[in-house]
């Protein structure tokens, strides 16, 4: 036998058979590996331990068989890939022989110009070669360890050309990526290319070819057989051999699927927060503009006698007022800054008292079914508004099923899974909720409009006089009760909105503890310190509490209206700020007014919402919050609501003022 470092040559084909070769058994044999090996050698039976068959140089079964079945993917593999390559083989593995015996050899061998397999089989067994024996045994126990990390990774390892996409080897977490055989492979390398999408194949081609010499690194779609699209995070490595050159690339493909739709949700979360702030200031902005139209409009009504015919003129402007502060209410709804009453109540009992106005709602042409799993726990919501959130989804609907249809509601128990908490709410995996879905069988969106849908004056109802206004309300107050809204839809195949609550657990629905607004009482009068910073703004309540009969102080800012309070004394009984100011901020002018004047009764107005985080506004009890815009009759009632010191906290409602 030969010393182990010297390296067999592979004798030249002579005749149509390999000629013989003292270093080894010469042979020749299909590419496929499954017939039998030819060879003219008598050798062939101390090597294989399997005598020739069909006579001298022929052995009697397949030569695959005789493989030790745990190194036969390592065979195929190793000639597969040289092959391939256009280069010379050498693989290392164990033979079965008759006797039931292990023998080791080293295969060393080429394509030939006819397409067969010519090589040399070198017996490792022989105590001359058990040195090399030795090391190969080492190289295999590396292997083996390696393919044991491959196998059991999620990500997909993988041995590629370096000058072609073809990819040589796939770890198993292929066929869960993929959904494909990895064996496909074996018999077509770029079998991994035609599940790339359409549009990314070219970009990936272009890409492993260009740089597969230096590493690369790509995100690109594949098609999986379940029709689902999946994202793909590909990195691939140059392996160089001894003279520096690339012998092949390897790489880690990583399915970022679920990573992508968080991101994406979080951009769309992101992006709806900085909506939502924008939106606030301009409900703010326009709040204060709507406070002057309105005041404006009741003064001028109440300086027109009834018959005149600017009082008809008047009323259309504060009618449009009153539509306009609607608006503004809408987008404080979606900017989480709009006043809520919260209480404990039972989300079925809520959804019943809603089904007869609903049916007038829809019509006749939709149905509405109901399934209500029983024993909900309650939660926590303003329940007018949890209606209006309801009524706009059943609108919604409603306009998605022209020709009619089945607007499905359904409430039950729900218990965050990862693969919801993914996609569809921000609720921590494990939380218990209560699931209240909204669903419709009409045309249903695409994934653009889907992209949108709660987006402010976004509307696909541009036509029919839409506003984009109803679906960004309600998801601005499912989140200010500290719930999740989805939406899952495509067209032809309708449209479901989820909608998430926490339970309030141990906690009774609780019945309505709102008193009816007391009538205006008598008109009390005082001295009242306006403080605001809009002139248009404080000239409307100027004018309007003097003509009630209050002496009026005014003031631009906080420390103006220190200044004035200290040198009023006890004369100033009411007052009335803003909450936005420059500078110090109304909220620290209460504190500091209450200090130093504590009989000061105090209302506090603002564009934005009460209790927004933003605005630092939260109040003490005895403060009486006034929204804007407001009307006369609104302003009368804060004043009456005022009187009540120290009584209780009072909140007059939107609606209200």
């Amino acid at each position: 036998m030969p010393r182990s470092d010297q390296q067999p040559t592979v004798p030249p084909v002579s005749n149509g058979a390999p000629a013989p070769d003292p270093s080894g058994v010469a042979y020749r044999r299909g590419t496929d590996l499954d017939g039998r090996l030819q060879t003219p050698s008598p050798g062939i039976a101390a090597i294989t331990g399997h005598a020739p068959g069909d006579g001298v140089g022929h052995l009697g079964t397949s030569f695959t068989s005789i493989v030790h079945p745990d190194d036969r993917r390592r065979l195929r593999e190793g000639v597969t890939v040289a092959v391939r390559a256009g280069r010379a083989y050498e693989v290392a593995y164990r033979l079965r022989a008759e006797d039931g015996g292990d023998r080791w050899v080293l295969d060393r061998g080429r394509e030939a110009s006819d397409g067969s397999l010519e090589g040399v089989l070198l017996d490792l067994t022989s105590p001359l070669e058990e040195p090399l024996l030795s090391v190969l045994r080492r190289r295999r126990e590396g292997e083996e360890r390696f393919r044991q990390i491959a196998e059991h990774i999620d990500d997909v390892f993988w041995i590629g050309s370096p000058t072609g996409p073809e990819r040589t080897y796939v770890s198993p977490a292929y066929r869960v990526i993929w959904g494909r055989e990895p064996r496909r492979l074996r018999r077509d390398p770029s079998a991994w290319l035609a599940a790339v999408h359409p549009d990314d194949r070219d970009r990936v081609e272009d890409v492993v070819r260009r740089r597969a010499a230096r590493g690369y690194e790509i995100q690109y779609r594949i098609l999986h057989p379940d029709d689902t699209l999946r994202w793909i995070w590909d990195r691939a490595f140059p392996v160089l051999n001894p003279e520096g050159g690339v012998a092949r690339v390897v790489g880690v493909a990583e399915d970022v699927t679920q990573r992508r739709k968080l991101e994406a949700q979080l951009r769309a979360a992101h992006r709806m927060e900085a909506v939502g702030r924008l939106a606030g200031g301009i409900a703010h902005d326009f709040n204060n503009l709507l406070t002057v139209i309105r005041g404006q409009s009741d003064l001028l009504l109440m300086d027109l006698v009834p018959d005149d015919p600017m009082v008809e003129e008047v009323e259309v402007v504060r009618d449009a007022a009153d539509r306009a502060a609607t608006l503004t209410r809408q987008l404080l709804a979606f900017s989480r800054e709009q006043v809520l009453r919260p209480r404990v109540v039972d989300l079925v009992d809520v959804v019943r008292t809603m089904e007869q106005l609903l049916r007038r709602l829809l019509g006749e042409h939709i149905r509405i079914e109901t399934d209500f799993e029983d024993s909900l726990p309650p939660v926590r919501v303003d329940p007018a508004q949890l209606e209006q959130v309801i009524m706009n989804l059943a609108v919604n609907a409603r306009d998605a099923m022209p020709d009619g249809g089945e607007l499905a509601i359904s409430a039950r128990r729900e218990r965050i899974t990862p693969a919801v908490a993914g996609g569809r709410t921000e609720l921590p995996v494990g939380t218990e909720v209560v699931r209240l879905d909204v669903r419709d069988d009409g045309h249903g969106m695409d994934e653009a409009v889907r992209a949108r849908i709660f987006e402010p004056f976004f509307t696909t109802k541009r036509a029919t006089g839409g506003t984009g206004l109803g679906l960004a309300m309600a998801y601005g107050i499912v989140k200010q009760s500290g719930g999740t809204i989805h939406v899952d839809s495509a067209l032809g195949q309708g449209t479901t909105f989820e909608l998430r609550f926490p339970p309030a657990w141990g906690e009774r629905p609780e019945e309505p503890t709102d008193d009816p607004l007391p009538p205006p009482k008598g008109r009390v009068t005082g001295t009242i310190l306006v403080v605001e910073d809009d002139p248009a703004v404080r000239r409307v309540a100027d004018r309007t509490l003097q003509r009630e009969g209050w002496d009026v102080r005014l003031a631009a800012d906080a420390e103006q209206g220190l200044a004035l309070l200290d040198e009023e004394g006890g004369r100033i009984s009411v007052l009335l700020t803003d909450l936005v100011l420059p500078g110090m901020s109304g909220r620290d002018l209460i504190d500091r007014a209450r200090e130093r004047h504590p009989v000061v009764r105090c209302i506090a107005m603002s564009g934005y919402a009460e209790g927004s985080p933003e605005r630092r506004i939260d109040l003490p009890p005895e403060v009486v919050f006034l929204p804007k815009p407001f009307t006369m009759e609104g302003l009368h009632r804060a004043l009456d609501a005022s009187a009540d010191f120290g009584a209780r906290h009072r909140r007059l409602p939107p609606e209200a003022v």
